[in-house]
């Protein structure tokens, strides 16, 4: 981005925000000047829109708009899907649509299971084998001694 020198702020401005100023009047709290065609050095007034962070974000992130429903790519998968098809957080949408997070989550589950039924069988092997050396530790101890 280029940044120049505002005279009225007596700072660095990204030149975007002064071009979008100077034909619009002050950016809205909680907006964004997008360029369009994301070239950061086009600095034309047709090139620059205002959008909100999370339709900013979606451009930015290989979202489209179909037949006025955001589709999104998997990051799993790599299937563009509505997203519709995610599951939504407190700050967006999940990067895996629901398919591929049902998917990861059996076969985690599945892990778990079979981690936990080998430290069982581990355990299980190991309690036998104390309890046979204390069975030959009593049975050594009730054998008479010949003194």
């Amino acid at each position: 981005y280029r940044r120049i020198y505002d005279s009225a702020s007596g700072r660095l401005r990204m030149e975007h925000d002064l071009v979008w100023e100077w034909a619009h009047g002050p950016i809205p709290a909680g907006f964004i000047v997008h360029h369009i065609n994301h070239d950061k050095l086009d600095n034309r007034l047709e090139n620059l829109e205002l959008l909100d962070p999370l339709t900013h974000k979606r451009h930015h992130g290989g979202c489209e708009v179909r037949d006025g429903l955001w589709w999104k790519p998997c990051r799993k998968c790599q299937v563009m899907k509505p997203v519709t098809e995610y599951y939504v957080r407190r700050d967006g949408v999940l990067p895996w649509c629901k398919a591929c997070q049902i998917a990861n989550a059996v076969r985690n589950k599945r892990r778990r299971r079979a981690r936990k039924r080998q430290w069982a069988s581990v355990a299980n092997q190991f309690s036998r084998e104390v309890t046979i050396d204390s069975s030959r530790r009593a049975f050594r101890e009730l054998e008479p001694t010949s003194a």
